[in-house]
């Protein structure tokens, strides 16, 4: 169903660019490396666990499309692409 991969694809995007931003603020700071490496993975696996668990409760779910509102939101530009970086590829 087209609108669950909507959705699914959506969460993983923004949960996933919001752990990328956690990521660069670490970065960021002067820690040791292991404290750094620590920190990281705690990040990574945070982000991972909460993406798993959003799609697994929204899967109870059935949801549609209403049309109008995705053309409302898309003239208002509420519906954004921003491009995120991340120095290392992130395996969800």
């Amino acid at each position: 169903m087209i609108e669950d991969n909507l959705i699914k694809i959506q969460v993983n995007k923004e949960i996933t660019s919001f752990f990328k931003s956690c990521l660069m603020t670490i970065d960021s700071l002067k820690l040791e490396e292991s404290q750094h490496n620590s920190i990281r993975k705690k990040i990574l696996d945070d982000g991972n666990d909460t993406i798993r668990n959003i799609l697994q409760f929204l899967s109870y779910f059935d949801f549609q499309i209403n049309p109008e509102r995705v053309n409302e939101a898309a003239k208002k530009q509420q519906i954004v692409f921003k491009k995120t970086y991340s120095s290392e590829p992130i395996i969800l």
